[in-house]
């Protein structure tokens, strides 16, 4: 047995690093299923007709949404990079966002298949920087489809003070929370906090 092997194990045996580590990682998967279940669905959503017969949703697939799930990447269908580069036709991120994209799903899928070498190593610029690419064009894509697909088709009123640079979507919300609480400062633990006390009639 060599001496980087050994280091290697001695890597999983410091419990600081190894927290470190899963706590990056974790975070990174959790953000980035988010994001593919969401966009995947509300792109179907928004694209398709939906019916209800006996109870049952039914969905319809129109010519769209078909012409786009059915594009190829290295001979393959992928309904997630087909949807994503839909946002990148109609303007939403740039080229080379989506570009960024692509090499944030290919990192994400060698973090999935070399997760345990990955704990034993430092988490490299290239793993951080695809992370902050991830959260931006999350983001940016929340807000866009929220001020530009769910408020429009709602038929609700818009208060006067809305800033739709403000606005998130449930789902963000959640990744957002995860994040600020294990990188951030917690900030939204003071506002449960008050909220759980407004509630209790304190």
């Amino acid at each position: 047995m060599d001496i980087e092997i050994l280091n290697q194990f001695k890597l999983l045996t410091n419990k600081a690093i190894l927290e470190d580590n899963l706590t990056f990682y974790s975070i990174y998967l959790l953000i980035f299923e988010r994001f593919k279940n969401k966009f995947v669905n509300e792109l179907k959503c928004f694209l398709c007709d939906f019916s209800i017969k006996d109870g049952k949703y039914i969905l319809k697939e129109s010519k769209e949404y078909s012409v786009i799930i059915n594009r190829k990447y290295n001979g393959k269908k992928n309904i997630f990079v087909s949807t994503i580069e839909w946002f990148k036709d109609n303007g939403v991120i740039t080229k080379d966002e989506f570009e960024e994209f692509i090499k944030i799903r290919n990192d994400r899928n060698a973090i999935g298949h070399e997760l345990l070498e990955l704990l034993t190593c430092p988490i490299i610029e290239e793993k951080v920087d695809n992370f902050a690419n991830l959260i931006k064009i999350f983001k940016k894509i929340d807000k866009w489809w929220i001020n530009n697909i769910e408020i429009p088709t709602s038929c609700g009123d818009v208060p006067g003070d809305y800033n739709e640079n403000d606005v998130m979507s449930g789902d963000w919300l959640l990744c957002d929370m995860v994040f600020n609480t294990v990188y951030g400062d917690n900030s939204y633990k003071k506002y449960l906090d008050k909220a759980m006390k407004m509630m209790d009639g304190d």
